[in-house]
């Protein structure tokens, strides 16, 4: 009979590797039937089993068919743990279901640490964790301030078109011919699936437990207020007014559209709370608020201006909160001068070195991925002038006139840093203006409270 769990790759995979990295669960549960369970604690050759091979792709089936053969799985392997694999790329189902299953992981406080940031990583705020994890946090109390690398994707070593749609930071691995893409994409939980509900919050509770865990960091020297701050998308988006009137009322809560975004920003105000009289991190929280100023996530930067009013005036690279606005073009944050009156007249006044002023920086043009957003060059160019004379009306005369580093005034480096544009938005009203296009088409949405606000301002 021949040797079906033999090592057939150069990575040292076995079948039951392939198999469970392909997602493909009847063959994995007929061949896990005729395998020991000795024969599932196969290694690659970074340490990695097959468990950790089906927590990659979130087959939770898979999973469980392994598990049944060999219960102690989940802990074994001097590779990356199934449970880390799972949670770094955010398999909502496979968590949950590792939790119960892996005891080795729970009582180690650098490891809990590790998985409470890999947790927020991965966008898990809201999965249920068991009364015997929490009573085992509960039970540390470990100064963390580094951790191992949480990017545990990367030490898989074993599938790498798992790149394709797993992670961006698995880009940089070779491709394994014999697995496919399509293949790969798995059951529907191979997706990140929205916490349920009815779960109290897997990094809620570890905080709870242990909240030393608000200032720990990774060996990039970020922490959870860090990996929050550059994740807008897990924060509702509210009208700047709502959140301008939550600004001016301390004990005003607001409600989030539904329960993950509840537990992320009951998490990013855990943490930031972590930090009020703590004199050691303080230099923390200027940096948590320009990666949002940067992610353009206005929700923390509200939760941050609210925490410590001082940080209107924190400047990193010599820019202001507002002067990163204007430049990544966020016009939520911008808008906030109109709720901060003269005190934003003062901050946006200032002059940097080389840059100019901030209509310098409304005079470069605007991210790829902004522009990207709308179609077509002329509404483009259009909605580039828009922005330009908008932010052009916030700033003093002698503004105008001023010259950077290469003696260009804000309206020459528009025009020099445009120029392709202009040029593309030219042929494109040329190619249209044989259908009569309706120069209607070319008005677009001016940042919404920005010219009232101004005015007022002004008055």
């Amino acid at each position: 009979m021949p040797n079906i769990q033999r090592k057939i790759t150069k990575k040292e995979e076995t079948t039951l590797h392939i198999a469970a990295a392909a997602s493909q669960e009847v063959f994995v549960k007929n061949l896990v039937k005729r395998l020991s369970s000795e024969n599932l604690t196969a290694e690659n050759i970074v340490g990695n089993t097959a468990l950790t091979y089906a927590a990659a792709t979130g087959n939770v089936n898979i999973a469980k068919a392994m598990l049944k053969k060999n219960s102690n799985l989940p802990n074994l392997g001097s590779g990356v743990k199934p449970l880390f694999m799972a949670a770094s790329l955010g398999h909502s189902q496979m968590v949950q279901f590792l939790y119960s299953e892996t005891k080795e992981i729970v009582c180690g406080g650098m490891k809990q640490a590790k998985l409470f940031i890999t947790c927020v990583e991965g966008d898990l705020y809201g999965l249920k964790l068991e009364y015997q994890i929490c009573r085992c946090l509960a039970a540390v109390d470990h100064p963390l301030r580094r951790l191992a690398p949480l990017k545990a994707a990367l030490e898989l070593g074993c599938c790498p078109l798992l790149s394709l749609h797993f992670h961006p930071v698995l880009n940089s691995l070779p491709v394994l011919g014999e697995i496919r893409m399509a293949v790969l994409r798995g059951s529907d939980d191979t997706r990140r699936s929205q916490a349920n509900p009815n779960f109290g919050g897997v990094a809620l509770e570890m905080l709870k437990a242990n909240p030393n865990f608000a200032t720990t960091r990774n060996t990039d020297e970020d922490t959870v207020l860090h990996v929050l701050a550059r994740n807008p998308s897990a924060f509702v988006s509210r009208p700047l007014w709502l959140l301008s009137f939550s600004l001016s009322i301390p004990g005003l809560k607001l409600k989030q559209e539904n329960s993950k975004q509840s537990q992320a920003n009951e998490l990013f105000e855990n943490c930031l709370q972590a930090y009020r009289g703590d004199i050691e991190n303080s230099s923390i929280i200027p940096h948590v608020l320009f990666d949002a100023a940067e992610s353009g996530n206005i929700e923390c930067l509200i939760k941050l201006i609210r925490f410590d009013f001082d940080l209107l005036w924190k400047t990193r690279n010599s820019k202001s909160m507002f002067h990163v606005a204007v430049e990544k073009r966020h016009e939520s944050i911008f808008n906030i001068l109109n709720e901060i009156g003269s005190i934003g007249d003062l901050i946006i006044n200032t002059k940097i070195e080389k840059i100019g002023n901030i209509l310098h920086l409304a005079a470069e043009l605007a991210p790829r991925e902004k522009l990207n957003a709308i179609s077509g060059a002329a509404l483009q160019m259009q909605r580039e002038i828009l922005w330009f004379k908008e932010v052009e009306k916030v700033v003093p005369p002698a503004f105008k006139e001023m010259k950077n580093g290469n003696g260009e005034k804000p309206y020459v480096l528009f025009a020099r840093t445009h120029e392709e544009l202009r040029t593309k938005a030219e042929k494109w009203m040329m190619d249209t203006s044989g259908f009569k296009c309706n120069s209607n088409i070319l008005l677009i949405n001016i940042p919404r409270g920005v010219k009232k606000g101004t005015e007022a301002r002004k008055a």
